[in-house]
């Protein structure tokens, strides 16, 4: 009788076993391939505002994604945490990225859009640019220097 309530105490206490943890904000499909003559049009989102940059653009290293996307999910629990909008959960998110200038400071634009929509349209190294679509749209400015996030924005109604 005493092992059976042991038993009982494992099974509904939580003990041995792992919490829920939160659904993963990014696919493990990885970013979504981006041409380098297709980097300018990521800059022009029609349903949201996107950075300016200035001078050249070009495809940031693996680390350099790898590190964005590494602290992502922490800012956006910060947010949430906060009251303020942030992406919705599930579902998984796609990314392109580019890196640019601006003020003499060097920054990543990271533009994301559902897995289940880049599965389905495969852009194949175009610049994924979509009018509307709700929050599940959207993009944000990263400083790989001092690993900081700004300007999220969203394609509609927060």
């Amino acid at each position: 009788m005493q092992r059976l309530a042991f038993v009982w105490l494992l099974a509904f206490s939580g003990f041995g076993s792992a919490a829920a943890s939160p659904p993963a904000l990014l696919a493990t499909e990885g970013p979504l391939p981006l041409a380098s003559g297709q980097a300018i049009h990521l800059f022009k989102q029609c349903s949201r505002s996107a950075p300016q940059p200035e001078g050249l653009l070009w495809q940031p290293s693996k680390q350099e994604v790898a590190q964005l996307e590494s602290d992502l999910p922490g800012y956006l629990d910060a947010v949430r945490e906060k009251g303020e909008t942030a992406p919705p959960l599930p579902p998984q998110y796609r990314g392109q990225y580019v890196s640019f200038t601006s003020a003499g400071a060097i920054y990543i634009y990271a533009s994301y859009i559902p897995e289940s929509v880049a599965a389905q349209s495969k852009p194949n190294g175009q610049a994924v640019v979509v009018c509307d679509g709700g929050i599940q749209f959207w993009g944000i400015v990263y400083s790989g220097k001092s690993r900081r996030f700004h300007d999220l924005q969203f394609n509609g109604p927060k």
